[in-house]
């Protein structure tokens, strides 16, 4: 065994590995208890106490069927939900379902029991059903069908009946509507849009599945097909298909095709379905429109054949055999045609629209009338009925009933069909009381629009009017007429968020119209950013509000995108040694477009002459390079000169830039002197060893030593022995 000793100069060595080594095994050891999962506090407690209640709802929904309408011998047959959101599983049991005695007398008492402020009057029970345990975020559901010779139901006369349903310490409340002979005139607006949107166009993908069958564009057409109800058209639907040509889905052109033959009454809502109530809130004096799509129309899918066979101007195409192709691009008001409509008709969201929206609206358009929610008007604040054709300051407007508009948006929001019965039966029995309170006037509703929308739901809200008892539409037009019931309209409060959105986005809208000067065609960036806009105020945001926020703010990201899309690419210092030379810089250019911008390029000292404006043509994403040529002028020194970008309105592009020059522009004529004396001084070496060289080669080499002799006493004139003027001695001792 060998011993291994450690010398003293090892010593401190050591000691520091040791140190390194307890300072890492402390550190795993702190991360290994901060990793490691918490210990039982007790033995005798090796479960950790019960946190606070799951969070969550538990809801039990009664939904009768065939929209709440019931006719006495039939069987009356009605889904029961619960469903369970919390983190917990929620008990089943026994549900039992009962019915009032009596038919509500108003729809002030219908609207009290759905609410839970009434009850009903000697309630019977139907029948009873088991609800097994609903897991937790599941629904549990059942169904009920009572004989139609059960006693409390076999002799119902006309009338709204409240029908409940328990289980547990959970209830539900809804109605069934047993019809009369009543009839009733109502003209039912039904939206054809594609919900919300935060893109200027709907992408063809998207397109695609809502005009599929069973997508919700298509369930909208079918909803409304044969019937008489007025379609409020989205123009943003129409314009994403048509700025697609010939590309666009072969579902989406059918679709439509299918909507410009449809027959119906209809009108445009503003592009987007934007809000009109919040924009003129906002402080604008007119309503907002869409400016340009060009930007999204490709001349390939915009061809046609011409007879000629020799294409003229722009890009030569591929020529057919039959002739030339060339295209005619759709203009904006083409491709935002809808068919022949009233363009004046305005809809906000239900509840926003007042005395003051419908005055302003007035002003920018001579011919407009407003739609406004029956729970707006004084008269209907409290779900009173109100007739159709009024008038707020003489201006007209239709007046649509709210609380059943709200049911049936909410029905049509509802893809369960165990779901969806209990909206539908409140619309039913308000409808109801509705044709009875108007006393023969025409009624005016609407299909609310939400953030969602099921396919299923819009066609079940639709029928829910269409196929109910005693009622047969009537037009739109009908029912705008100057000589309407005067209404007064309660203040609408526009939650300030949707204020600040709009003031936002047109300062964005701004900003692009600016920087958009640097193309040719400046629509190609405004005509998007306005259009995107107005997708971002559309009524359907309402019930999605988290979802808005963030597509205001993904929307603020991509516009601070564009502006930052033309810049000058970063530039480092430069040593200026000459009087003259060209600096060189880059300009960046990102957009699908190319651009015209001119640099200006200023020093801050007189010691270094700039070109101060430099012409740049970048081409679509690309990097161009820019020379700008310099001269220094005398004096040495650091010279900063900024650089920034503008287009040809002189407004700045990119951000502004500094580059640092040190100009030593007399370190040139040093050098030039420098060179100049060493260039002399090595010819001069030259010549003076090229003469030294000649003379030494020009002397004659001897052979003998006489001769070196006689050589060296020789005159070089003459060749005779050289003289001098005195003799040596002949001996050293002739010497005196």
């Amino acid at each position: 065994m060998t011993a291994k000793h450690t010398s003293a100069g090892d010593a401190p060595r050591a000691r520091a590995l040791l140190r390194r080594a307890l300072r890492a095994g402390a550190a795993v050891l702190a991360a290994a208890v901060l990793l490691a999962p918490a210990a039982p506090a007790a033995a005798d407690t090796p479960s950790p106490s019960p946190s606070a209640s799951p969070t969550g709802t538990v809801a039990l929904t009664l939904s009768p069927a065939q929209d709440g309408l019931f006719r006495p011998g039939e069987s009356l047959a009605a889904s029961i939900v619960l469903s369970n959101t919390t983190g917990a599983a929620v008990d089943g049991g026994v549900a039992t379902l009962s019915i009032g005695s009596a038919p509500f007398t108003s729809r002030a008492e219908l609207s009290r029991w759905l609410s839970g402020t009434a009850d009903a009057t000697t309630p019977a029970v139907l029948g009873a059903t088991d609800l097994g345990t609903t897991a937790e975020g599941q629904t549990e559901s059942a169904s009920l069908v009572i004989d139609p010779t059960t006693s409390a139901i076999a002799t119902l006369a006309a009338g709204v009946y409240p029908v409940r349903v328990t289980l547990g310490s959970y209830d539900a409340r809804s109605v069934i509507t047993v019809p009369d002979a009543t009839t009733a005139s109502v003209a039912l607006v039904v939206p054809i849009s594609a919900g919300p949107q935060s893109t200027a166009v709907i992408p063809a993908d998207r397109l695609a599945t809502l005009t599929a069958t069973g997508g919700l564009l298509d369930a909208e057409l079918t909803a409304v097909a044969g019937t008489a109800a007025v379609l409020a058209v989205d123009p943003a639907v129409v314009a994403s298909i048509r700025v697609l040509g010939s590309s666009a889905p072969a579902s989406a052109r059918a679709w439509l095709q299918r909507l410009m033959t449809l027959p119906n009454e209809r009108f445009a809502l503003q592009y987007g379905d934007a809000d009109v109530a919040t924009q003129l809130e906002a402080g604008l004096s007119r309503p907002l429109a869409p400016t340009s799509l060009a930007a999204y129309l490709d001349p390939k899918n915009f061809g046609s054949t011409s007879p000629s066979p020799t294409p003229t101007g722009g890009p030569t195409p591929t020529p057919s055999a039959s002739g030339s192709t060339t295209s005619t691009l759709p203009t904006l008001s083409e491709l935002l045609a809808i068919g022949p409509s009233d363009p004046s008709i305005y809809w906000a969201p239900s509840g926003l629209s007042d005395a003051q929206t419908v005055s302003e609206l007035r002003s920018s358009d001579a011919a407009a009338v407003s739609l406004v929610s029956s729970v707006s008007t004084t008269t209907g604040a409290n779900n009173a009925t109100v007739s159709a054709s009024g008038t707020v300051d003489a201006a007209p407007v239709v007046v649509y009933d709210g609380e059943i508009s709200s049911a049936l948006g909410l029905a049509a929001a509802t893809g369960d069909a165990n779901l969806r019965g209990a909206p539908l039966a409140a619309a039913s029995a308000a409808l109801f009381f509705a044709a009875h309170d108007t006393s023969g006037s025409p009624l005016a509703v609407v299909v609310d629009r939400t953030a969602t929308r099921s396919a299923a739901g819009v066609g079940a809200a639709v029928a829910a009017v269409t196929g109910g008892s005693g009622i047969s539409l009537t037009s739109l037009s009908g029912l705008i007429s100057t000589s309407g019931t005067p209404r007064a309209l309660a203040t609408s409060t526009i939650d300030a968020a949707r204020t600040s959105a709009v003031t936002s986005l047109q300062s964005q809208a701004a900003s692009i119209a600016q920087f958009a000067t640097v193309l040719s065609s400046p629509a190609l960036l405004t005509g998007p950013e306005d259009a995107a806009a107005l997708q971002l105020l559309g009524g359907s945001w309402l019930s999605d509000l988290d979802g808005w926020k963030a597509a205001l703010s993904d929307h603020a990201a991509a516009t601070a995108t564009t502006l930052g899309s033309v810049d000058i690419t970063p530039t480092s210092n430069v040593n200026l040694f000459a009087s003259g030379a060209n600096l060189w810089f880059a300009v960046r250019n990102d957009l699908p477009y190319p651009v015209d911008v001119t640099l200006y390029a200023t020093p801050n000292d007189v010691r270094l002459d700039v070109d101060a404006r430099v012409e740049v043509h970048a081409e679509a994403s690309s990097v161009t390079r820019v020379e700008v040529p310099v001269r220094a002028r005398l004096g040495n020194g650091d010279v900063r000169i900024a650089l920034q970008l503008r287009s040809a309105s002189g407004v700045a592009v990119g951000t502004a830039q500094t580059v640092d020059v040190a100009v030593r522009a007399d370190w040139e004529n040093i050098g030039l002197v420098v060179i100049s004396v060493l260039v002399a001084a090595f010819i001069g070496l030259g010549v003076i060893r090229m003469v030294r060289r000649r003379r030494r080669l020009s002397r004659p080499t001897a052979t003998t030593a006489g001769d070196d002799a006689t050589d060296a006493t020789a005159d070089p004139a003459t060749g005779d022995p050289a003289t001098t003027d005195a003799a040596a001695p002949a001996d050293p001792k002739d010497a005196p």
